[in-house]
């Protein structure tokens, strides 16, 4: 393919060639961005770079900002950071962002947690080592931990969250939870629309609320839930059972009636009897997928 990565284009450009553009929106804005036509992929290769004792500008390694800065600086660029050494943050505050926010590590550069971290819109952690003993709260955002990382600490997540890898208490009020791997004690979700998606790792109980929600989502395709508790849903529910281990499902207080598609022979226990169920036959696909899918 062909990278520009300034408005100068270079030489050799064929039709049947693929067209990238590789911008920085540090220095380019949307309204730039778009005057550029005919690019098969257009991607964002914009780095904030940080360190424990930055107080640069961020825009090179010799200038690193504080990460406090360097995160500012991100949500309001659209740009990535990369952390150049480890950093401790205590009751630490995002600004708000309203695109995803990537914090990669350099040399395994670890964050240390105390306190509260409070998101301020979807929030990457990608192969950094993750430390502490805090709250990750995403109630206004959402915690994305990568299977490339390392938990090494004992936290709690408030709100949403992407958990690829690492060990946690709880994941409460949620909202919006996907989890690919790790183990999580518990599930419990807000109090209005809750989507919880299990492709792998180990969940203890999944509970939709701690009081009562209006629409309750659930989908397991991976990985193992000892128990599904359904917990005064509201206006109604679905279950999609494609794979993956239920131990229990469980019902309590007063439901409204659900439905769930299955693949295979499924026990729904306490939940079938408010359950329409159906079955279907799901494949899963990918470009490099060699699998029985």
């Amino acid at each position: 393919g062909v990278s520009y990565f300034s408005n100068s284009v270079f030489g050799g450009v064929k039709a049947n060639v693929r067209k990238v553009l590789n911008y920085s929106s540090l220095a380019y804005t949307a309204e730039d961005v778009a005057a550029f036509t005919g690019f098969e992929l257009v991607t964002n290769s914009a780095y904030v770079f940080a360190s424990s004792s930055g107080s640069g500008d961020g825009m090179s390694e010799t200038s690193p900002a504080s990460f406090e800065d360097a995160m500012k600086k991100a949500a309001e660029k659209n740009a990535s950071i990369m952390l150049l050494d480890d950093i401790t943050l205590s009751d630490f505050s995002e600004p708000k962002h309203g695109m995803p926010v990537t914090v990669f590590a350099r040399s395994g550069a670890s964050v240390t947690v105390s306190g509260k971290y409070t998101f301020g819109g979807k929030t990457v952690f990608d192969g950094i080592i993750l430390m502490g003993d805090g709250i990750l709260n995403a109630v206004d955002g959402k915690a994305v931990i990568n299977e490339n990382c390392n938990v090494a600490g004992d936290f709690t997540i408030v709100g949403s969250a992407d958990i690829g890898i690492g060990k946690f208490e709880s994941v409460t009020e949620a909202k919006d939870v996907q989890i690919r791997g790790g183990e999580v004690k518990s599930i419990v979700g807000a109090d209005e629309n809750v989507l919880v998606e299990v492709f792998g790792g180990t969940v203890g109980r999944v509970r939709t609320a701690e009081k009562d929600c209006d629409v309750f989502t659930f989908t397991i395709s991976g990985g193992t839930v000892e128990e599904l508790v359904l917990n005064n849903v509201k206006d109604s529910f679905r279950l999609n059972i494609y794979g993956g281990t239920v131990g229990k499902y469980s019902a309590s207080g007063k439901n409204a009636r659900g439905s769930a598609v299955v693949s295979g022979d499924v026990n729904l226990g306490e939940v079938a009897d408010i359950t329409d169920i159906s079955n279907d036959c799901v494949y899963f696909v990918s470009d490099d997928g060699n699998g029985g899918g």
